[in-house]
């Protein structure tokens, strides 16, 4: 039987020949997105590991796309030091409050190219609550694999 152009891809970002549905691989991905929910803990847990900059922060796009316009100074505050840590970091693409939309359809439309492997993670305020951390520690795991 074929194989799906999911498949092909991730086979592809692995360095196999081949991957089935279920089964558990390790691929590079091209492009990494984190949202203003996700984006606090990613940069609080890469200072606590000592990681001073990215290999490559151009594969980074950061979206503030949620609670816009600021719904209090400390949404607000949020805002100005996902910029700073943005920069700290090296990371030049990041959305401006307002002027785009959706972090995901954004990464999608401006930033990734045909037959690049993008990851990005997302949660609502509910599921930020609530969550483990292993729902947001795979993307933390290619923050640390890019550490320089």
């Amino acid at each position: 039987m074929g194989y799906t152009l999911a498949e092909k891809l991730i086979a592809a970002k692995a360095g196999q020949e081949a991957v089935h549905a279920g089964e558990i691989v390790s691929a590079e991905p091209d492009r990494l997105l984190f949202n203003d929910y996700v984006g606090s803990l990613v940069f609080e847990k890469l200072d606590e590991l000592g990681v001073e900059k990215l290999k490559d922060p151009e594969r980074v796009f950061v979206a503030i796309d949620h609670n816009i316009p600021a719904f209090s100074v400390d949404a607000a505050d949020k805002y100005v030091s996902f910029h700073e840590n943005a920069k700290k970091y090296g990371i030049t693409r990041i959305s401006n409050l307002g002027s785009h939309g959706n972090g995901h359809q954004m990464m999608v439309e401006n930033y990734v190219k045909p037959m690049e492997l993008a990851v990005g993670r997302s949660l609502t305020k509910p599921q930020a609550k609530s969550c483990r951390p292993s729902h947001w520690e795979s993307l933390l795991w290619e923050f640390w694999r890019m550490a320089d």
